[in-house]
């Protein structure tokens, strides 16, 4: 079997149509594997197109390097019966591609000639660009006990943290005593003390109401005094205070709250304590009055504030320095794509967008402009719920008993292996073409508590062939041409939105000034008891460009305002549902702006409506 027909294969090259008779042949020697190639196969094994079932196990074969002798050799003719070999994607006449001759050997016949220059560059074979990825294996836990307590992880946090918060509040307040824990305080002495945040939230839902309304238990009636507001404690290993905002004085404006976006769009690291917009788990310092009765009149409050990560080349030099949302990055700029919410499987997803997506990803777009700029795209990274588990398999599963009916769960069975199947074939497809990282997500089949594991490989059985495919944790770190990325699925976001007034990307920027990735946790989002360090922070010389969350919204992108020692600028990016929205974020390695790029049935209509 050829090099060029194996999975295993280098990243493959993108361009003109390819047959499999009619190989290209690239400048080093090596077979290119046009993009155009994949967008037929994708045609015809996607399910949607309706093609025979054996037609269906026949490319699987082919596309897995199994066909053999005559099925190889009779496979093209069918295809061009079943699907028109001899049209693109999108319509019209494929760029550089000839049938193979009679006899199966090469064809003579070369890319179209022509005398206009337009014509002759768009019949120019487009490669996709190659970049240098480095994975960060932070979030790898091997293996897993669960017979250690939660209380370590608090402690580890606080030992990570506490140097960097630390130096900022030594910053802002020089004249003000810090002391080294929340034991040494005394009443009345104004001072600074860090510790870690814990917030009691009387009005938010516990799992033991499920078994008391289901076992018919009485409760007292909660009177309007047990409505309380939430309330703010400090602690380290050594006590613990209550935090109580201090009293504005009569006649004087109150400072800015911390953790507010001011109306420059600068996002607060320090100001007045606002208990609605803290939220447990975040080490933090607290300048203040002890006060007798056990609690602390907090001044201001601040957090350590995020790293500065190291220049990038091109990049403009001040942090503020142009509009992250930019429609006019170059198209000689490399990019990592970065999608969430696909889906793959559900009948409630729109396969249009789904087709759109994959057509350009493919090559397929119908301008040359978004063909061009879908060959800078290095790396496409799914951040969350890239499969879906169909409804009659969920409630089977709910239901499953001794005593249930042998043709339901076997109709179950056959509809979830059906929606695997076609999220296999969808995202071998893309695998043949660009490097791919599938971050799972709430909704896919993985364990539930932060890290989670990988999608296991044997429910990809055609994808998990590529050497361009990674199954990495949630969350995930790594680097592409030194640009570092770390992020999640969205559901640390969540968890933080859920338990504050901050919004989506508030909340996001909130992880990156406090150096944790998930500050909530294990308080209000399940994550596994570490014991000797908390890898959801961002500590030492860590420093990372990129913050992105999956599975928001909408799309907000904003420029970090980092803490001081480093030149270069760090950005978050909310990375939008692609099953609410239909939109994908293209972010330049070169600048870090961003642009989105929308699916619908407008397909290439303009440079960011794909």
């Amino acid at each position: 079997m050829s090099a060029r027909w194996s999975p295993k294969g280098k990243s493959p090259a993108i361009g003109t149509r390819y047959h499999p008779a009619n190989p290209t042949v690239g400048a080093s020697g090596r077979a290119v594997r046009p993009l155009c190639m994949h967008a037929s196969f994708a045609k015809a094994l996607d399910c949607k197109f309706k093609a025979p079932q054996h037609l269906f196990h026949s490319a699987s074969n082919l596309l897995c390097g199994r066909a053999r002798g005559s099925e190889a050799g009779c496979l093209a003719s069918r295809w061009a019966d079943h699907l028109e070999w001899g049209q693109c994607l999108r319509g019209g006449s494929p760029r550089g591609w000839a049938p193979p001759p009679p006899s199966g050997g090469p064809s003579a016949e070369g890319p179209p000639s022509s005398s206009d220059p337009e014509a002759a560059e768009a019949a120019k074979p487009l490669v996709r660009v190659e970049a240098e990825e480095m994975p960060d294996p932070r979030f790898r836990v091997k293996p897993r006990r669960y017979q250690q307590q939660y209380a370590a992880l608090y402690f580890s946090r606080l030992q990570q943290l506490k140097p960097h918060v630390q130096q900022a509040a030594q910053e802002l307040w020089p004249q003000v005593v810090l002391h080294s824990a929340v034991k040494d305080i005394k009443p009345g002495e104004p001072c600074v003390v860090i510790g870690t945040l814990l917030k009691d939230m009387p009005m938010r839902p516990s799992v033991l109401a499920e078994y008391i309304n289901t076992l018919e238990i009485q409760t007292a009636t909660q009177t309007t005094a047990e409505k309380a507001p939430p309330k703010l404690f400090l602690e380290d290993a050594t006590a613990k205070i209550s935090l109580l905002p201090a009293a504005s004085e009569e006649g004087h404006t109150p400072n800015a709250a911390a953790f507010d976006t001011s109306v420059e769009g600068v996002f607060r690291t320090h100001g007045s304590l606002n208990i609605d917009r803290c939220v447990a788990g975040m080490v933090v310092a607290v300048r203040g009055v002890p006060l007798g009765t056990g609690a602390f009149s907090v001044e201001a409050i601040c957090v350590a504030g995020a790293p500065a990560p190291g220049p990038l080349a091109g990049a403009p030099s001040k942090a503020g320095e142009g509009d992250m949302d930019c429609d006019s990055c170059s198209v000689q700029d490399t990019y990592v794509a970065l999608l969430s919410g696909l889906r793959l499987g559900s009948a409630v997803v729109n396969p249009r967008g789904l087709q759109l997506l994959r057509d350009f990803l493919l090559g397929g777009a119908p301008s040359p402009e978004l063909r061009r700029l879908s060959s800078r795209i290095a790396k496409v990274v799914i951040c969350g719920n890239c499969l879906a588990l169909p409804v009659v398999a969920a409630a089977s599963a709910a239901t499953s008993s001794p005593h249930l009916n042998g043709a339901s769960s076997l109709d179950s069975a056959a509809s979830l292996s059906a929606a695997l199947q076609e999220a296999d074939v969808f995202l071998a497809q893309l695998a043949a073409t660009v490097s791919l990282a599938l971050m799972p997500g709430p909704s896919d089949p993985t364990t539930f508590a932060l890290p989670q594991l990988p999608l296991h490989a044997a429910l990809l059985p055609i994808t998990r062939l590529y050497r361009t495919v990674q199954g990495v944790t949630n969350p995930h770190a790594f680097s592409v041409n030194g640009v570092r990325f770390i992020g999640s699925s969205g559901q640390p976001v969540d968890s933080i939105c859920n338990a504050s007034v901050l919004s989506s990307i508030e909340a996001l920027e909130l992880t990156a000034q406090c150096r944790c990735l998930a500050p909530t946790a294990p308080d209000s989002l399940a994550c596994y008891p570490f014991v000797d360090e908390d890898p959801f922070c961002v500590s030492g010389s860590s420093s990372y460009h990129v913050f992105f969350a999956g599975l928001q919204k909408h799309h907000e992108c904003r420029v970090l305002h980092t803490a001081p020692g480093g030149d270069g600028r760090a950005v978050v990016v909310s990375v939008p549902d692609f099953g609410v929205r239909g939109e994908i974020v293209l972010l330049s390695l070169r600048t870090l702006q961003t642009r989105v790029l929308r699916f619908h049935e407008g397909f290439g209509s303009g440079a960011d409506n794909a």
